[in-house]
């Protein structure tokens, strides 16, 4: 037990350092101020009239008439930075504006502050353009230093100095070399090389192209792939991208070189070695943020980029052999999308799992009509649309939400959290604002102009004239809109709380920050806002414990700014982590201290501090509600890459390597240019069997209509890549080239001993009745020689299928094959066939009979998955199958009758996208559960019984031309899903009816198309969304649970059950994703697969990435189970869509 010191003010206690080398510790003790002001308020935050508290900033938007075209950027706003900068124990404030070069007020406690702008020595020029603030200890001499960004005018550094018994702060940017001149945004403090001192990274933007280059002739040059290049001089200007399709290039507006910059040493010159450090990039950079990702004690870079700019991952390497400290950008290898106007960014620990999450925003409207608005045009010339899914990773207009799973890939999970649209969002802050032990989340919103509404935007005159074109939005209104706040509930949700809690203030606010301005240990909040005064918020909470930690780095630099701490409250089980970055947000940074909300915990079991230094203290038995701050120990060894826990259950395997799926693209919305999703991209699936009798398992790949499948045979030594198979050349699948593989089965359907192969025909990429949609039966000889197997062989069907699943369903003593068909080519949601083959072989002639029509199985609906399992203990199996846009169905099996029993099973009433099915007994009572994958909660799509998800297929405009119509609800009203602009351009009669954006954004959707024309329509409906298992009583009626949240996370397109963890209890695995959905909605692409852990009872929970060692981003498609390295251990392979094959080895 520790012993402790106690004493009403300040305690220093000595203290062992649990759990390392016994090393003794400084650590200081104060009790927080609590109670705040005193003044009640009803909700959890007070506004605090700013002018009455000594505030008299206000922002004002009156630029030089060669930089009014600003109004329509980011430089509109400004930041605002938190930091003591006199150590009396309460953060000060410095507040950026466009006209006066910024403003610092001091805190005098009790939310009442000075002016004390008079200590800026020299004071900024008149009219200096001030963007974005961070304070840093940049000398290490203990005391905190202001940079401060600007605009067409050089950035300022000021030192904090001593000056007859206060401080001053002497503006020494240009002596130290960080007085950059251009248009930055913020500037970001790290100890990128672990050197004991802060580095700069300096994030830009754009200027105007100076007018001795509009004139100037140029030549272009060609890169690496033939891409023209422009001199360097118009490289920070102007750039090309690439046009889909290989039809040229496009040449966009180009930003300005972000800078790094390496910290020499006090009183010594910073060095620029952006280059040398391996980044670049010319884009319009909005916010940067440093954190930790990987957890191997280097600090890691996210830039936010808007526009046509690629965000970038900057993930640090450490040293090379040669010393220098370099960067490799992660995006496209960790990273399933990125927002498209990437705006502000943040950090938190959002499922208090210890690992660093990350949340980078857009502009995405919150409600329909905010959406509908800003749509814009998606075709013609002037729309970028295209650019949605062109770029590799894809961005989307939506905030991004990254789940770290402890791997090199996320998990992208905004609109699981309900946070994926929050309207024009600028600053985004976490921190936990109600002390239960969650980190909240706060953003501010608008915008100087409705700059995307596209009513506004096509009244705009010509930027022909661009006098008349700002003229023109200078007369318009500023976009107020409401800053929002969401609760962090636990378990993966957030609930909006902003009107309960005071802070849905409606303005056009720019930078903000959390900071607890009066010591009483929780958050307030500051906004800097357009056009006006700033916005304080006092955190008037009386629940919840909490500490605050400030550092002391003596090895480390003074501030500690890179370290990781981590809080255990005692008996909670909780682990609360909280890495201390520079700025957040937008513009903006808070101060360099870390808050922790401790819920009703009075007592702390450990806290722990990893500093960038890689020394790492611990201390236990500490209480709540206490101001602590810790100072470095630099005594003992240091841990240079901390543990990262135990080995996974599986480890990637490199026996599949190079062996991929290979997609031939296919435009299926010139077709069904309302489609929601395309169908020519459902498979690969993939199957496994000997096949040539050596008892080694071969496979078959399934593969896009242009290429033809192949079976891969297991070869008795690998090559040189690790891989251990080998294709041969086939005729009969080369002659099927055109066919589109979607679901192969293995299975002896001549009865002679030997696997046969099945293969279903599928996908969109021909006419109906088309050959092209035949399904194949290639019988085998033994010795993994195929042939076509007679014409007689199969009913002289062509279908686009989907799923198949053999079994002899009429003990007969062959296997027959149920077939389901998944769309009808061009005419989406209409019914395909369905196929129910029974095996009718015998004589030496093979010989299936659709007997599907007798059973009533020919029109089920859109088959998306099928099985067969005994689900009511009479040993003959039943049929279940999954449908999109209808419930899963069963069909009991009566001694080979088959029989539609989905009423009377219970699961009739939910309907949804189901698609993917696995039979097992979940919960060991001796009786056949299911497993349902689904679209999950994951996407735009919401759904509830009493307001599901809706589709409309009919006549719409009066040319009997069927169209489809997607519907939601908002409220209790009914409304589409798609746009104007692609509505129209489906159904150009819309554009007389509704002419305008506006005008079809406040309809509903009877308003738009009449009540009678939908009520002619046929009708679907979804009205659950959630994968799920259906639990068995044992007579075959089932009841729904749904499966943990996080597998909500990811459309299921796979799932295999199999005990995975070694405790004789089914566990299920989860792969999926979805790159169909029409770029509107954008890829469905959050997963990485999911593996939960069975408790035997029928309950689940997730166990993470970094515990399996499974990881499948992309569009996977098919799970197989298979022993690889011949260990009896079943082995995990999964086929991803246009990708490579994943396989995984069980430890």
């Amino acid at each position: 037990m520790l012993a402790r010191l106690r004493s009403i003010g300040l305690v220093v206690l000595s203290l062992l350092v649990a759990g390392e080398q016994n090393l003794f510790a400084q650590l200081q003790e104060r009790a927080l101020e609590m109670g705040g002001t005193g003044q009640k308020h009803s909700k959890l935050f007070r506004p605090v009239d700013v002018s009455g508290a000594g505030i008299d900033f206000v922002h004002r938007w009156n630029p030089p008439a060669k930089h009014r075209d600003q109004l329509t950027n980011a430089f509109s706003g400004a930041g605002v930075a938190a930091g003591d900068y006199d150590q009396d124990g309460y953060p000060d404030l410095f507040i950026c504006g466009q006209t006066n070069g910024g403003q610092l007020f001091r805190n005098l406690g009790n939310f009442k502050f000075a002016n004390r702008s008079s200590l800026l020595k020299p004071p900024a020029p008149a009219g200096t353009w001030a963007t974005g603030a961070s304070w840093a200890d940049v000398d290490n001499d203990g005391w905190l230093d202001l940079y401060v960004c600007g605009f067409d005018c050089p950035n300022r550094l000021y030192l904090n100095r001593p000056q007859g018994g206060g401080r001053v702060l002497v503006e020494s940017a240009s002596v130290l070399g960080v007085d950059f001149s251009g248009a930055s945004i913020v500037g970001t403090f790290a100890d990128y090389d672990r050197d004991g001192d802060l580095d700069l990274f300096v994030v830009t933007n754009r200027l105007p192209v100076p007018a001795s280059l509009l004139s100037q002739p140029f030549s272009v040059s060609r890169g690496p792939n033939g891409e023209p290049v422009l001199p360097e001089a118009f490289r920070q200007y102007a750039d090309v991208i690439a046009l889909p399709g290989g039809k040229g290039f496009k040449k966009i507006d180009a930003g300005q070189y972000d800078h790094l910059y390496r910290n020499e040493g006090p009183g010594k010159p910073f060095r620029e070695v952006t280059r040398e450090a391996g980044m670049s990039g010319n884009h319009y950079g909005l916010s940067a943020t440093w954190w930790d990702w990987n957890q191997d004690g280097w600090p890691d870079l996210y830039v936010a980029n808007d526009f046509y700019g690629p965000d970038r991952l900057w993930t640090n390497n450490g040293p090379g052999a040669d010393g220098v400290v370099t960067f490799t950008d992660m995006t496209r290898g960790s990273l399933p999308h990125t927002p498209w106007f990437s705006m502000g960014a943040d950090i938190a620990d959002v499922n208090n799992d210890g690992w660093m999450d990350f949340l980078a925003t857009d502009m995405a409207g919150s409600t329909h009509y905010n959406e509908k608005m800003q749509m814009g045009n998606m075709s013609g010339p002037d729309s970028d649309a295209w650019f949605l899914n062109f770029p590799v990773p894809p961005q989307y207009m939506r905030n991004a939400l990254y789940l770290n799973s402890g791997t090199k890939n996320f998990m992208e999970v905004a609109q699981l959290y309900g946070v994926s649209k929050t309207d024009w969002t600028w600053s985004v802050n976490f921190g936990d604002l109600d002390n239960d032990g969650w980190e909240d989340l706060f953003v501010t919103n608008g915008m100087s102009r409705d700059w995307l509404n596209s009513d506004l935007r096509a009244r705009a005159p010509s930027k022909d004239g661009w006098d008349r074109y700002y003229d023109f939005w200078y007369a318009q209104k500023p976009l107020f809109q409401t800053n929002r706040v969401f609760r962090n509930q636990g378990g993966l949700k957030m609930q909006e709380s902003g009107f309960e809690w005071g802070l849905a203030e409606n303005s056009v606010s720019f930078g903000s920050v959390l900071t607890d301005l009066n010591g009483d240990g929780d958050l307030d909040v500051v906004v800097n806002n357009f056009g006006g005064p700033p916005s304080l918020f006092e955190n008037t909470g009386t629940t919840g414990h909490r500490i605050v930690v400030k550092l002391v780095g003596t090895e480390s630099n003074r501030f500690g700014v890179g370290s990781t701490v981590t809080v255990r409250p005692a008996n909670s089980g909780q682990r609360l982590t909280r890495y201390l970055t520079s700025a957040r947000g937008f513009m903006s940074c808070p101060e360099p201290s870390l808050h922790f909300g401790l819920g009703d915990q009075k007592e702390i079991e450990s806290l722990t501090v990893a500093w960038p230094s890689g020394h790492r203290q611990s201390f236990e038995n500490l209480s709540a509600d206490r101001h602590y701050t810790i100072t470095e120990s630099a005594v003992g060894p240091k841990e240079e890459r901390p543990s990262l826990g135990k080995e996974p259950l599986f480890v990637a395997s490199h026996q599949m390597k190079g062996i991929r799926h290979r997609e031939r693209p296919y435009d299926d919305f010139a077709r069904q240019p309302l489609l929601p999703n395309k169908h020519s991209q459902l498979g690969p699936g993939i199957v496994f069997a000997d096949v040539d009798g050596d008892n080694l398992e071969d496979f078959y790949l399934a593969q896009a209509a242009g290429i033809p499948g192949r079976i891969y045979f297991r070869r008795k030594k690998p090559g040189k890549t690790g891989n251990v198979f080998e294709a041969r050349s086939l005729a009969p699948f080369r002659q099927h080239a055109e066919c589109e593989d979607i679901t192969p089965l293995f299975f002896d359907a001549d009865s002679d001993g030997d696997p046969d192969l099945y293969v279903v025909s599928g996908g969109v990429e021909g006419s109906v009745g088309s050959p092209v949609f035949k399904d194949r039966l290639y019988l085998n000889d033994g010795k993994g020689n195929f042939s076509m197997a007679p014409k007689t062989a199969l009913p002289d069907v062509s279908v686009s299928g989907g799923p198949a699943a053999a079994a002899d369903f009429d003990k007969d003593g062959d296997l027959d094959v149920f077939v389901g068909g998944r769309v009808v080519p061009g005419r989406y949601p209409e019914t395909p066939r369905s196929l129910l083959l029974r095996n009718d072989s015998g004589n030496g002639s093979v010989r299936f009979s659709d007997v599907a029509p007798e059973a009533k199985l020919d029109a089920l609906g859109m088959v998306t998955a099928a099985v067969w399992a005994d689900t009511n203990g009479d040993t003959w199996p039943e049929l279940i199958v999954a449908t999109e846009w209808g419930p899963v169905q069963v069909f009991q099996n009566v001694k080979g009758s088959l029989r539609r029993v989905t009423a009377k099973t219970g699961l009739d009433k939910l309907t949804g996208w189901w698609s993917s099915l696995a039979a097992g007994d979940l919960d060991r009572d001796g009786d056949i559960d299911l497993v349902a994958g689904n679209v999950g909660l994951n996407t735009k799509y919401k759904a509830t019984d009493k307001k599901p998800e809706l589709l409309y297929y009919g006549d719409f405009d009066g040319t009997g031309q069927p169209r489809i119509l997607e519907a939601k609800f908002e409220g209790n009203v009914c409304l589409p899903h798609r746009g104007y602009s692609c509505s129209s351009n489906a159904m150009p009669g819309l554009r007389s009816k509704l002419p305008t954006f506006h005008s079809f954004a406040i309809k509903s959707l009877e308003a738009i198309y009449s009540q009678s024309r939908l009520e002619k329509a046929r009708r679907y409906e979804a009205n659950t969304l959630e994968s799920g298992i259906f639990i068995n009583d044992g007579s075959g009626r089932f009841s729904y649970v749904q499966l943990p949240h996080i597998a909500q996370a990811f459309p299921v397109i796979s799932i295999a059950i199999q005990d995975f963890t070694n405790d004789d209890k089914l566990d299920l695995y989860l792969a999926g994703n979805s790159n169909s959905p029409q770029r509107e909605t954008g890829n469905m692409d959050g997963g990485i697969s999911l593996l939960l852990k069975g408790d035997g009872l029928g309950s689940f929970h997730a166990v993470w990435p970094n515990e399996t060692g499974l990881v499948v981003p992309g569009n996977a498609r098919g799970i197989a189970l298979t022993d690889l390295n011949g260990d009896s251990k079943l082995d995990i392979v999964v086929s991803v869509n246009d990708g490579e094959l994943r396989a995984f080895e069980a430890q």
